[in-house]
């Protein structure tokens, strides 16, 4: 039969602060209103009262770089210790929390500390969570390898997710074992689903359990961080390729683009922007999961050379997820920034065939603004001079014959002024000479082609 003490839990929640269009003015904010929304979800579970300064040190994420949050007190029949621990990267934030307690528990008394702890582990929202682990450790009274790994099981189902873990792998650290659950598929390195580690860790005796929660503090803590922006940048690069290609697909447009309209040109443009910061995103996350790839493997390395001290260590799985990056993350990602790159030479030429083409249809719209205003102008310069020209001259023009005759097909009649009379000549004159330049100007477009 299971039979276990000290039971821990612990919660490693890793926020993006910055970087790759995130910035810390607009994330400050929301984190630290989630950080004193702890405070009070302590405060109120367990009747504790903290004092101004130690809830202001724990929320001022910038003033303060590493808090802590304390707390004691029982939750349903647990008596239970525990708290929270910040710290502040230069671009995420790190909140480590952790609750155990003392007792001496079965498997059923186990998992129902685990679900009324599960309150506290919840990620803040309207923020990018680059990972979250949970850690389980103990004190190991009794039990065969089975029956742990029912616990687990179960523990996996109630904190993570319902359906299970899919992969799994074991270690050995002193006396004790450590084991490591996570989703994913089709393989144990490929499509690892986003907060899905459980890592499991049984202990001989209290001391080496200490010596544990030190470990995990000191240096699983920073190791984890840097797994976890690994997978978080070849997760985003993933599916922003995927995105990109089908940008790339709706520029390649079917029917020509001399029949888009001037708004499916302006869309197309815009685009072709979006792909291009995209593959710059791609690239950048490249990079990131480089340079966190060599913080991870320096990480593993002051791990174990810390744990050998206290006994033996065997943490192989450590080691097979960096050469899983470097045989298959970052070759993947050179393939897909190098397929993207000749996408992009295809997106450029047809861009500059799309401003081509906005250029000329800008260019077509200016000829015809300047053509209406030019037939208005030679209306209204024909209509004025003929106004200034007949104004001395009335009872002279309707003297001729021909005006005579000219007049009664007119709209204005004898009987009006002369002044009218002047006014109707000089608007007929202007609505004449516009549309005898209207005229040329379409004869003269036609026999230029």
């Amino acid at each position: 039969m299971l039979k276990i003490n000290t039971l821990s839990l612990y919660g490693f929640t890793y926020t993006l602060k910055q970087g790759l269009g995130v910035k810390a003015e607009t994330t400050t904010p929301h984190y630290e209103s989630f950080l004193h929304n702890l405070v009070q979800l302590i405060g109120d579970e367990f009747k504790t009262s903290f004092s101004q300064e130690t809830e202001r040190k724990f929320c001022q994420v910038d003033e303060v770089k590493v808090a802590q949050l304390p707390f004691t007190g029982r939750r349903e029949q647990h008596t239970l210790e525990g708290e929270y621990r910040r710290w502040s990267e230069e671009d995420s934030w790190v909140l480590v929390f952790n609750a155990y307690t003392i007792a001496s528990y079965d498997k059923g008394e186990a998992i129902a500390f685990l679900k009324c702890m599960q309150e506290f582990l919840q990620p803040p929202e309207k923020l990018q969570t680059i990972g979250h682990s949970l850690v389980l450790s103990a004190v190991l009274e009794s039990g065969t390898e089975g029956e742990i790994k029912e616990f687990a099981k179960l523990a996996y189902q109630h904190l993570i997710d319902n359906r299970g873990w899919k992969q799994e792998k074991e270690g050995v650290l002193w006396d004790g074992k450590i084991w490591q659950f996570w989703r994913s598929q089709p393989q144990q390195w490929q499509k690892i689903e986003p907060n899905s580690h459980l890592t499991l860790v049984f202990y001989r005796d209290r001391a080496q359990l200490d010596a544990g929660a030190k470990l995990l503090v000191n240096y699983w803590r920073p190791l984890w961080l840097s797994r976890d922006k690994i997978l978080w940048a070849y997760r985003n690069s993933r599916q922003l390729k995927s995105t990109l290609v089908g940008d790339y697909n709706t520029l390649n447009f079917a029917h020509p683009l001399s029949e888009l309209n001037l708004t499916e040109l302006t869309e197309a443009i815009e685009t072709q922007f979006r792909f291009k910061q995209g593959l710059n995103s791609v690239e950048i996350n490249q990079t990131t999961i480089e340079i966190h790839l060599n913080n991870y493997d320096n990480y593993r390395e002051t791990l174990i050379q810390n744990a050998q001290v206290n006994g033996p260590v065997k943490l192989d799985y450590l080691a097979e997820f960096s050469q899983q990056v470097q045989q298959t993350y970052l070759p993947q990602l050179q393939k897909d920034a190098n397929s993207l790159r000749r996408c992009w030479d295809d997106i450029a030429r047809l861009a500059d065939t799309i401003n081509s083409l906005l250029e000329i249809r800008q260019a077509h719209r200016d000829r015809t603004f300047q053509a209406v205003v030019g037939i208005f102008g030679i209306g209204l310069g024909t209509g004025g001079m003929v106004a200034s020209a007949s104004s001395n001259y009335v009872e002279d023009i309707k003297g001729i014959s021909i005006g005579d005759t000219a007049l009664d097909e007119m709209p204005f009649t004898r009987g009006w002024s002369d002044l009218h009379f002047v006014l109707g000549l000089s608007v007929f004159s202007g609505t004449l000479a516009g549309v005898v330049t209207l005229f040329i100007i379409l004869a003269w477009r036609f026999f230029r082609r």
